[in-house]
């Protein structure tokens, strides 16, 4: 059977003996529960991750006084971090319009990068954009436009979902952009200050054309020699595949990469595969996750490559497979490597609602029956309404932090979960 987790908000002050805490657990050293919240009046957190001080960093967006992006800081304990913000450690930024963060990436100087688009800007079209902030939480004045800029593909319908930063300290951005017709997949690479690199595919942006169909990029990671690895999807004929994708440090295709000028599409059920998220092993294999449907039921796919991009036919299912929580529509959005693990994350029904979910897999593929309650599968059920995960992190100590939300009376929030992994 799946573990549910069912846990209150509030604090209850009831008497209890001690327990001993499993993998699958919620740590409650973190945050006196294990759940740390934030922007309580309406939020969504899209991404996580552990700054080089251990703190956590969470991002994504408000929804109630306007559509902003929103950034949490907090310290590894759990505790929101005073030093951040107006000392509640909490950023909100108003770009100009409905502005979404998306992804985030730390930065050596102790701050932040937060990549999404601005809808219903001055502009007739949407706008990627990249939001930067200093160790405190101030917008940086020596990136762009205070803090803030505009990456601008110059298609009515685009977005960055996606930011990582190279070796040299340039920021690379991707997402989509699409003229109502053709979606491309879409890339940008911008100096530390802001600026384009022009060195990157002649002004700094890219379009490719992957797929006869549509396509869009959503996850990306820049190797230590420049390259970029791109995932997302790419349709084969009407259908969308799972898309893995390699750069040269120039923009260029990586033509040794994959199967076919760069890339590979996977079909890992017979409907529509979306790849949403792209971790890269210890070995140099790397994975996607993401949903894959089949007969009008949607679940989480996850599938294996080699360190050219190849299928690896030593994972489940010869490269690729289905996880199934229940017979419900379910999707995975985020994956880590842990040591020669891999944790997905997602959104699954646990007991009666769309709960926050995570799996754990061996190094084969297969569910880690040493994870949850003896079938490497765990959900979190917070107040009993709809909760879902986006995002997963490892801090030092090995254990695993998930962002999402949680929605109590009718309103969501920034969740932020803590798992024992050991």
């Amino acid at each position: 059977m799946r573990r549910s987790l069912v846990i209150a908000l509030v604090v209850l002050l009831v008497a209890a003996s001690p327990t001993v805490a499993d993998p699958g657990d919620l740590d409650r050293s973190f945050s006196e529960d294990g759940i740390a919240t934030a922007f309580a009046s309406g939020s969504i957190a899209t991404a996580v991750a552990v700054d080089p001080a251990g703190r956590i960093v969470v991002a994504g967006y408000t929804l109630t006084g306007g559509v902003d992006v929103a950034i949490a800081r907090f310290l590894p304990d759990g505790s929101r971090d005073s030093a951040f913000g107006g000392g509640d450690g909490r950023v909100r930024i108003d770009v100009g319009a409905s502005d979404y963060g998306m992804d985030i990436v730390t930065l050596s100087d102790g701050g932040v990068a937060v990549a999404g688009v601005s809808i219903g800007a001055r502009s007739e079209r949407d706008l990627p954009f990249v939001v930067r902030v200093g160790p405190r939480g101030a917008r940086s004045g020596s990136f762009g436009s205070v803090g803030v800029v505009i990456v601008d593909f110059g298609r009515p319908s685009q977005a960055a979902n996606a930011i990582a930063v190279t070796p040299r300290g340039r920021l690379v951005v991707g997402g989509f952009a699409s003229n109502g017709t053709t979606t491309r997949s879409a890339v940008a690479r911008l100096l530390p200050d802001g600026r384009r690199d022009r060195s990157f595919a002649g002004d700094g942006r890219l379009l490719i054309d992957l797929s006869d169909g549509s396509e869009a990029v959503h996850d990306l990671l820049v190797l230590q020699d420049g390259r970029i690895v791109l995932a997302g999807e790419a349709d084969v004929g009407v259908q969308p595949r799972f898309l893995l994708a390699r750069l040269l440090e120039s923009g260029e295709r990586d033509t040794t990469f994959g199967l076919s000028n760069g890339m590979t599409r996977t079909d890992v059920a017979p409907g529509a595969d979306v790849a949403l998220a792209l971790t890269r092993q210890a070995d140099g294999k790397y994975v996607l996750a993401g949903r894959a449907a089949n007969s009008g039921r949607q679940d989480w796919g996850v599938a294996r490559y080699g360190i050219r991009g190849r299928p690896d036919d030593t994972f489940v299912g010869g490269g690729a497979r289905v996880i199934r929580f229940t017979d419900a529509t379910e999707e995975a959005t985020d994956v880590i490597a842990q040591g020669r693990r891999l944790l997905v994350v997602g959104r699954a029904h646990g007991a009666g609602t769309l709960d926050l979910a995570v799996a754990r897999l061996k190094s084969g593929g297969a569910l880690d029956p040493t994870f949850g309650a003896g079938d490497g599968l765990v959900t979190v059920d917070v107040v009993g309404a709809t909760d879902a995960a986006r995002a997963v992190a490892l801090q030092e100590n090995g254990r695993i932090v998930v962002a999402g939300e949680s929605w109590v009376e009718r309103t969501p929030r920034f969740l932020v979960v803590r798992i024992r992994a050991a």
